[in-house]
């Protein structure tokens, strides 16, 4: 357990083992944590590192926050660590940060793996709907905390963590562990600096990411089965993997066979430079 301190914030990470440098980068109101059940598949296989994005979990969060910045701020850490070469995971909101890395540091990516991942947006301005939503969110956290925000976004619960409690009761703990890491007053200038952003068009750039890519999509989280088939039809070097009876927390649901994809991408790359 470490900090890096960069020229605004602390940066927590962690690493264990040794091997392909696999870096694991997390999902939004989530933190490396989300990570602790796949430790006993990449243990001895890989030199793991965990981040708490800028925001979430024990790091900070300053003026600035986007996938631009966190993207930077993963850079800057793997230059500290003296890492030259790594496999990079992107979950969910992380997936333009992972995809940032591979436009902006191409000679770093062996292997670059999506997963259940937003697409990066194409430039515009957060909505008059959006900016309601968030708003609210934003309310929730500075009166009432993370666990009120969280029941009431329906992350400690509700549709959205059904298959994911359903298909492995015993992840809630864990869960509720990694939603009560975050601070609510980070979360809510989080909220407060993505609706205020204006973020790069990482959309149009899809193209020109070289890196081989394995993109993983839940077969019922539907939207992001529509995000998935977009990105693989953009990134040249790509390939799409439909997981059955999966949603979005596919790698939680069944951290074995989440493990077992990763594992297997990984050996098929190896060490391989993007060209």
């Amino acid at each position: 357990m470490s900090y890096l301190q960069l020229s605004d914030i602390k940066l927590y990470y962690e690493q264990y083992s040794r091997g392909p440098n696999l870096v694991l980068l997390h999902g939004f109101s989530l933190n490396s944590l989300m990570w602790e059940p796949h430790r006993e598949f990449f243990e001895d296989r890989f030199r793991v590192t965990l981040i708490d994005l800028r925001g979430f979990g024990k790091s900070g969060v300053s003026d600035r926050w986007s996938h631009e910045v966190m993207a930077e701020d993963v850079w800057q850490l793997l230059k500290h660590l003296k890492i030259e070469k790594a496999t990079i995971v992107g979950f969910s909101m992380s997936g333009p940060t992972a995809m940032g890395l591979a436009l902006e540091h191409p000679d770093l990516i062996t292997g670059l793996i999506l997963v259940s991942s937003i697409l990066p947006l194409a430039g515009k301005r957060t909505t008059e709907a959006e900016r309601k939503e968030i708003a609210l969110d934003m309310a929730v956290l500075e009166t009432e905390g993370i666990e009120a925000w969280a029941k009431n976004a329906g992350i400690l619960d509700g549709v959205v963590m059904g298959p994911l409690f359903e298909r492995n009761p015993g992840i809630k703990p864990l869960w509720e562990r990694i939603i009560s890491r975050n601070e609510a007053e980070n979360l809510a200038k989080v909220l407060k600096l993505k609706m205020a952003n204006k973020p790069l068009n990482w959309r149009s750039q899809l193209g020109e990411i070289k890196s081989p890519t394995l993109i993983v999509a839940g077969e019922k989280d539907s939207s992001f089965v529509d995000a998935s088939r977009n990105l693989s039809r953009r990134i040249p070097n790509s390939e799409l993997m439909i997981i059955r009876d999966s949603g979005h927390m596919l790698s939680l649901e069944n951290p074995k066979s989440f493990a077992s994809v990763l594992i297997d991408f990984m050996d098929e790359v190896g060490q391989v430079v993007p060209t």
